[in-house]
């Protein structure tokens, strides 16, 4: 067994390595500057936070790097105007969101650029909104039809075991939305105890230990103050308390109330058979009314302001360090962290929309159609937080999209000043 995972893990590496390279390729052909390849190359290649992931066997790995290479045929398609290359980036693409579903909603920024391109001709971009969504289509619908005959059932995306019950997929509602979106934002990175459990940025407070009950796997809360110390507010005396008092407040549910809901769970720790199916059922119901009064007091902040600030969390404080490190290792770890994340993500999204502009203003079709066409990850970042919670790992198969739109940008931004610099 082990060498059939060390073997995925090494095509795992060579994947990277060849979508790296086509990465920056496609940036080189699309600007003809070698230092757009240099810097993409480097961005991507030597990216950490996407280099993690290769060494896991897990989706986000080959999900990132098939859209690289997607991304590469792309814009071949872009210098070529060959359906084949639409072809081959369609089925890439296709075939990530069997890895990552959220993936397919990458699909309508680029039928947008492909519209864009091909000058608004109705014909044209049919046939080629079909060659490139063709085989993504093909393999879904033969999935589902083979799912039914061999199950005879439709085929729904199931939760881990431990979020599969009812109560736990509400508190991923709670911690990711009425909660999470809320937490302070750092001018710098943040900083991480090492003896933070990682579940404190999956659920929150409300659990941190897999347990047993009844045949079946929970997740549900055993540590006291100091892990959460360890994970935020470091100098609060009672770090649980400082969380919740984040949660969004109504009229029915306070900071009281959600530490009796925490305290329930709790007692389910300790609880067996009937007395715990008990205490399920009424966590599952205070949660149920805790969620719905959010949506009925707070309609605006529960569908579209909690989003939004997950968003700008996500970019801002969604990557971390851990702390306990001498002076030197945290600052080669916070260079790391601001130079393969902070930075690239704040500087395309600054220059995305100036730009978007300035190009509308010049008619400038062909850059306006690859900025929308990069807007696929931010669709499909955004495309999670709208179900789940705002996950760094989310941001994994946007990477691609992100670095190449920026390298593009300042390559723009770079020609544009070189020409005004001439003409004067």
């Amino acid at each position: 067994m082990w060498y059939a995972l060390f073997s995925m893990i090494v095509l795992q590496v060579l994947v990277g390595c060849v979508a790296a390279y086509l990465l920056a390729k496609s940036a080189y052909e699309v600007s003809g500057s070698k230092i757009v390849f240099i810097f993409i190359f480097l961005l991507f290649g030597l990216n950490k936070y996407m280099c993690f992931y290769d060494g896991y066997v897990i989706s986000d790995s080959l999900s990132q790097n098939l859209i690289a290479i997607s991304v590469y045929f792309f814009s071949s398609f872009y210098l070529k105007r060959e359906k084949i290359f639409l072809f081959y980036s369609g089925l890439l693409l296709g075939w990530t969101a069997f890895m990552r579903p959220a993936n397919v909603f990458a699909f309508p920024a680029g039928l947008i650029a492909i519209y864009i391109l091909d000058n608004k001709n109705l014909i044209r971009f049919m046939s080629n909104a079909v060659t490139y969504c063709l085989s993504y289509v093909v393999l879904i619908t033969s999935f589902f039809s083979i799912y039914y005959l061999l199950k005879g059932d439709i085929y729904r995306v199931r939760y881990q075991e431990h979020f599969s019950h009812d109560f736990a997929q509400k508190l991923l509602v709670v911690h990711g939305t009425l909660c999470w979106p809320n937490m302070e934002i750092d001018i710098f990175p943040p900083e991480i105890g090492q003896n933070c459990n990682g579940t404190a940025f999956m659920i929150g407070v409300f659990g941190n230990e897999h347990v047993v009950k009844n045949s079946k796997l929970y997740l549900l809360p055993t540590a006291d103050q100091k892990m959460y110390k360890e994970c935020f507010y470091k100098e609060s005396a009672d770090p649980i308390r400082e969380y919740l008092l984040r949660c969004s407040q109504t009229v029915s549910f306070s900071v009281d109330s959600l530490l009796m809901i925490r305290e329930i769970l709790k007692k389910m720790v300790y609880a067996d058979g009937k007395e715990f199916d008990s205490l399920e059922k009424v966590v599952d119901s205070k949660l149920g009314l805790y969620i719905r009064s959010v949506k009925q007091e707070k309609p605006l902040y529960y569908y579209f302001t909690s989003r939004v600030k997950s968003f700008i969390w996500l970019i801002t404080n969604g990557q971390w360090i851990s702390s306990g490190h001498s002076s030197i290792v945290r600052f080669i770890a916070y260079s790391v962290l601001i130079l393969f994340h902070t930075l690239p993500l704040y500087l395309y999204l600054i220059l995305f929309v100036p730009i978007l502009i300035f190009s509308f203003i010049r008619k400038d079709k062909e850059m306006l159609s690859l900025l929308v066409f990069t807007l696929s990850g931010i669709i499909i970042t955004l495309s999670y937080i709208v179900v789940s919670l705002p996950q760094v790992r989310y941001l994994a198969s946007a990477y691609p999209y992100l670095f190449w739109g920026l390298a593009l940008e300042l390559h723009y931004l770079y020609s544009y000043a070189n020409f005004r610099r001439i003409v004067s």
